[in-house]
């Protein structure tokens, strides 16, 4: 579900945009932020002792991800 981005914006936040490679965070770090997505997609991913990655989610337009 999305929050409107106008009582987002109303409340001090920032819209952010970012490249394909980009990094947003990283497993293990503490929540600080929540992030919606409007336009794209991000992976959600993880990778094994061995480097092997396992895709948990690929979470587009409407989905929101706590970080």
């Amino acid at each position: 579900m999305l929050i409107e981005t106008d009582l987002l914006l109303s409340y001090g936040a920032e819209e952010q945009s970012f490249s394909p490679l980009d990094v947003i965070f990283d497993e293990g770090s503490t929540p600080k932020y929540y992030y919606q997505i409007v336009i794209g997609k991000i992976k959600l991913n993880h990778y094994d002792e061995a480097g092997k990655e396992l895709i948990l989610a690929i979470l587009t337009s409407g989905f929101s991800v706590c970080m």
